[in-house]
Formats: structure tokens, C-alpha cells, sequence
């Protein structure tokens, strides 16, 4: 028969890059249970593998190492009963289609076509990575083809844990290889793209260093620094990280290019005022609020002022019994907190977010009282906020600070540690 007149095979497509989905010729199917059901499960077992197909007993390791179940045997029997007749009553397979052939389970029909974007992507990547190979076109096809963890729906899923880590590793790599060979070749726009599109997967330190990388070929310099400036604080908030020595040189170098250059008076008065006066007190970065506390130290010095270092730390409270909460409700709450903190300060008063939870404050001429008063109100704040019987407790730490030699060393205290918890 000639190959025009033969029968177009139908296409069964799975996503497993950043999401899991299944469509047949472009329209999506729907198998019941979920992702996590073991139908499904089963289903993605023999997608992944392809026509190679997956031997019992790896199904069985993969689907029930964690069930005490006498029957594992009996029970993929009837998993794959229920997924064969979805398939069959979705048009994947035929009625006289076999999952099973002589101990190898897989996806296999005459007029079948499986395509996997993951099985494509390790296809690309392992061509793009030979030392032959190593072209442009196919590192930039490779990494655009990761769109995302390996099924992040299974991440509770042993087999599945050790791909998702196999799988970014091979992308790393990529995208490493790829960003050298623009970075010799002085392609620094396509280099910024790829940089940010990592980014978007995993905000590392590695691939802000690769965009300001790019930002510093192209001579933006100023964009450069706005883009340190706003990768330090995501690595403090989001991670918890100092910045790495590399990217501390590219800012170093940043900054010195900027500073050095010729700029009228009016146009750095204008870099220096604040674009967006909001209300309440100023919120900077950690450097900044470690530049402002130095500046303070000094100045206390000649006017006896007090000064005070205040610690305020979100947590749960001990006692709460509730169910596990999210990294999304956690990050509402402290968000509460800091607009709590924010609105209670006075506008001259300066405070940053020190790690996940974390809010430092510096208060310059109060007394001790004066700071008692403000964290009523901070706790008012935040309780109108989340409700008073919410799960979470604010401690404050407060430290009057006192330099040697100075005047307000005579009138106050030695220095001091007090705790104050709201329940």
C-alpha cells in the first residue's frame, strides 16, 4: 500500500515539564483519579518509558514500596484493568491492545504515536552536549524546550524525586554551555533572555550573576545596578542567602562604573530622591539599614541620643495543633507584619526584612517605654490584620545600644536583652 493512502497514527502528547497534561491529536484528556491516583500514576510509568516499556517489578517499587499490602501483585492487576478501559474508552488504545506482553508493561498500539516532552528534551540536550555537536541552534533549542520541573506533582514520589534532579542537572548544564558560547560570541542580548528565563525555574545566584553578565556587555549599566540591587534583596527574602563572591564583584564593578561616570548635580539629586513616598516609615535594604545603623553608631557618639536595635520575629505559636501551613499563608502573614511594623514607626525611623520572617528596626531618640508603646501598636496592627485568634505570635528583642565613650553611656543602662511575646 502506498505510504499516502496509509492511515494517519494518532498522536497521544504528555507534558511532564513543569505540570502534567495529556492530549490526544491536540485535544486534552481528562483520566480520572488525578495525578496522584494510582491509575494515573500507572499511566505516566508507561508514558515515561515508552516503547521500551517497564518491567513489573519496577511498577510494583514505584507505586507500593510505601503500602503494606499483601496483594501489590493483585492490585496492579487491577490498576491496569481500570487504565486500559479508559484508554480503550478514550481512543488511546484498542479494545485488542495489550498493556502487558511477557512481564513488560507498556503503551503499544498499531496506530499509536507517543510523544513526551521530556523523553524530547533528554533527546535534545544529550545531542546538543556532544562535543561535535555543540552548535547554538541546539543548546538554545535544549533550553527552550525545559519549561519547568520534572512532575512536580510527584514530588513525594522517590522515582520521580531522583529524575526531577537528574533532569535540572542536564538543563544546568545546558544553559551553562549555552550562556559561554553567547558570551564569546558577544551575543549579549540573547544571552540576558536565556539568563531571565532560567530565573523564572530557579532565582540562584548563579543566573543573576549570568544576566548582570549580560547587562555589563551591553554597556546598561545603570539597569545593571537596579538589577543587583533587586537580586540581593530577592536572595536575603526569598532564601535566606548573602549574595556569592561572584556576584559581589560584578556589583563592585557595576557601582564603580556608575559612580564614575560624569553627571550633572540636578541628575544625581534625582537618583537620589525617593521615587514613591509611602506612608509610614523607611523601608531599605539590608545594606542600606547596615550603612544607616554604622552612620547612627558614629553619631551617637557626639549627641548622647538613644538608640535602639529591635528584632521582630513571626512564628507559630507552640501550642497550635492546626494543620501544616502553606509557604504561601506564611508569607500573607509576615506581609502583615510588615505593614504592622511600617505604619507604627514614625517616618524617619528606618527598618528592613532580615530573613524569611524577620524585621530589624532602628529608633533613635526614644526611651525604653516609648519602644514598649510602639510594639502595642505593631501587635494591634497585625491583629486586626490576621484576627486575634490566629496561629501566630510576634517576639521582640530589643537592645539599647551604647558606644564606648559616649554620652549616653553616663545616663543609660549597661546594654540589655528583653523578650516580649504576645500570645
Amino acid at each position: 500500500m502506498p505510504a499516502a493512502s496509509r492511515e494517519k497514527k494518532r498522536v497521544l502528547s504528555v507534558q511532564m515539564l513543569g505540570g502534567y497534561s495529556v492530549a490526544l491529536d491536540g485535544r486534552e484528556l481528562k483520566l480520572s483519579g488525578g495525578a496522584g491516583s494510582k491509575t494515573a500514576r500507572l499511566f505516566i510509568l508507561l508514558a515515561y518509558h515508552g516503547e521500551q516499556g517497564v518491567s513489573r517489578r519496577e511498577i510494583l517499587d514505584c507505586l507500593y514500596a510505601d503500602e503494606d499490602c499483601a496483594d501489590d501483585a493483585g492490585n496492579l492487576r487491577v490498576a491496569i484493568f481500570r487504565l486500559k478501559k479508559q484508554l480503550v474508552a478514550a481512543g488511546v488504545l484498542e479494545a485488542s491492545d495489550s498493556i502487558n506482553a511477557k512481564g513488560v508493561y507498556r503503551l503499544a498500539s498499531e496506530g499509536l504515536e507517543l510523544s513526551v516532552d521530556i523523553r524530547q528534551f533528554e533527546e535534545a540536550a544529550g545531542k546538543a552536549l556532544e562535543p561535535e555537536n555543540s552548535q547554538e541552534e541546539l543548546l538554545e533549542q535544549a533550553c527552550r524546550m525545559y519549561t519547568g520541573e520534572f512532575l512536580p506533582s510527584l514530588s513525594g514520589d522517590m522515582w520521580a524525586v531522583g529524575k526531577q534532579a537528574m533532569y535540572q542537572n542536564l538543563y544546568f548544564t545546558c544553559v551553562r554551555r549555552y550562556l559561554e558560547l553567547l558570551a564569546s560570541r558577544e551575543k549579549y542580548g540573547k544571552m540576558l533572555l536565556t539568563a531571565r528565563n532560567v530565573l523564572r525555574l530557579y532565582p540562584y545566584d548563579e543566573w543573576y550573576v549570568a544576566e548582570l553578565d549580560a547587562l555589563i556587555g551591553m554597556g546598561r549599566w545603570k539597569e545593571a545596578q537596579d538589577t543587583a540591587q533587586r537580586s540581593t534583596e530577592s536572595l536575603m527574602e526569598r532564601m535566606g542567602l548573602w549574595p556569592s563572591e561572584e556576584l559581589e564583584k560584578r556589583i563592585l564593578k557595576i557601582n564603580s562604573q556608575v559612580q564614575g561616570s560624569f553627571k550633572s548635580l540636578q541628575e544625581i539629586q534625582g537618583e537620589l530622591e525617593e521615587k514613591k513616598s509611602e506612608e509610614g516609615a523607611f523601608n531599605c535594604s539590608y545594606d542600606s539599614f547596615m550603612g544607616t545603623y554604622r552612620y547612627e553608631m558614629r553619631k551617637i557618639e557626639r549627641t548622647g541620643e538613644s538608640l535602639y536595635l529591635v528584632l521582630c520575629s513571626l512564628t507559630e505559636k507552640e501550642n497550635d495543633k492546626g494543620s501544616r501551613m502553606s509557604d504561601s499563608q506564611f508569607e500573607k502573614a509576615v506581609r502583615h507584619l510588615e505593614d504592622a511594623v511600617r505604619l507604627s514607626l514614625r517616618r524617619a525611623d528606618v527598618y528592613t526584612r532580615y530573613g524569611r520572617n524577620q524585621y530589624l528596626m532602628l529608633l533613635v531618640g526614644l526611651k525604653q517605654e516609648d519602644c514598649a508603646m510602639i510594639f502595642e501598636r505593631i501587635q494591634g496592627k497585625f491583629e486586626r490584620a490576621v484576627g486575634k485568634k490566629s496561629r501566630f505570635q510576634i517576639n521582640q528583642f530589643i537592645s539599647p545600644l551604647i558606644t564606648r565613650g559616649s554620652k549616653a553611656a553616663e545616663s543609660q543602662a549597661p546594654l540589655k536583652f528583653s523578650r516580649s511575646q504576645w500570645n
